[in-house]
């Protein structure tokens, strides 16, 4: 087999060149790419970092100070998370309460005049699955197609029984 342009065709080695520098651009802006999205998943999230942990009995203080400004209870089987505001100093925090305890706080803090909203807890089903692996599963599938190309690649370029 001659290495002459001419018998090369439309792939002259210029046009290899030019394919190979792309794909290695191409590599290198998807391998950052996936590393701020990396580093985006596991740094902690703003609105966790601004509140503050409360106990529960620094919380309770707080209701009969009547300085609970508002708060959304997230409900689990046992307990309920409540993140909210408080008027003085105003703030974020968040704190874990006893579910037992739940209809009597609400109660309480709908008499201070507090804002009350009430959610599901975060439930870990397929879709929340999806979106925390997602980074990981796209490294896995480019490297799957990275790996086959090279395998295509290998294979054009290898000669054929009964070439010399």
């Amino acid at each position: 087999m001659s290495s002459s342009p001419e018998l090369l065709g439309p792939d002259t080695p210029r046009n290899f060149s030019r394919q190979t520098v792309v794909r290695t651009l191409l590599f290198w802006v998807l391998m950052i790419l996936l590393a701020v999205i990396l580093f985006r998943m596991r740094s902690p999230s703003r609105s966790n970092s601004a509140s503050r942990a409360m106990s529960y009995s620094e919380f309770m203080q707080q209701v009969e100070k009547d300085n609970v400004a508002s708060g959304k209870f997230y409900m689990s089987q046992n307990t309920a998370e409540i993140r909210g505001k408080l008027r003085n100093p105003a703030e974020l925090f968040h704190a874990t309460v006893p579910r037992e305890q739940f209809t009597a706080l609400t109660e309480q803090l709908r008499r201070h005049g507090a804002g009350i909203e009430i959610a599901e807890g975060q439930s870990a089903d397929w879709t929340t699955f999806l979106v925390n692996f997602a980074p990981l599963i796209l490294l896995v599938a480019f490297w799957v197609f990275m790996m086959k190309q090279m395998n295509f690649k290998r294979a054009k370029n290898s000669p054929q029984p009964g070439d010399r």
